[in-house]
C-alpha cells in the first residue's frame, strides 16, 4: 500500500507538532564583567608567523615564547598550528 506524499507530509507535520516540546521563554543573557586581575588569554597561529632567513623553526618558536613569557604570558595548551597563552 503506498501512501501518497502529501499524506505522509501531513503525518510527519503531525508528529512534529504534538512532538516537540513547548518552548518556554529564555532569560536575557547576564552581561560579562571583566574584573581586574581577570585572565586574559591570546591565541597565536603559528603558520601566520613569518620565519625570518636565519634560525630553525625551533629557535623562532623558543624566542617567541620567551618574549610573551616576559610580558607574564604561560603557553597553555596547542591544536594544530595554534597555540594559546594565558595571563
Amino acid at each position: 500500500m503506498k501512501l501518497s506524499l502529501q499524506l505522509l507530509g501531513a503525518i510527519a507535520f503531525t508528529v512534529l507538532v504534538f512532538h516537540l516540546p513547548v518552548l518556554q521563554a529564555q532569560e536575557p543573557p547576564v552581561p560579562v564583567v571583566i574584573t581586574p586581575g581577570a585572565a586574559q588569554y591570546k591565541v597565536i597561529d603559528l603558520g601566520k608567523v613569518t620565519l625570518p632567513a636565519h634560525g630553525t623553526e625551533a629557535a623562532v618558536l623558543e624566542r617567541l615564547l620567551n618574549e610573551l613569557a616576559a610580558q607574564g604570558w604561560q603557553l597553555v595548551a596547542t591544536s594544530g598550528t595554534l597555540i594559546i597563552l594565558k595571563r
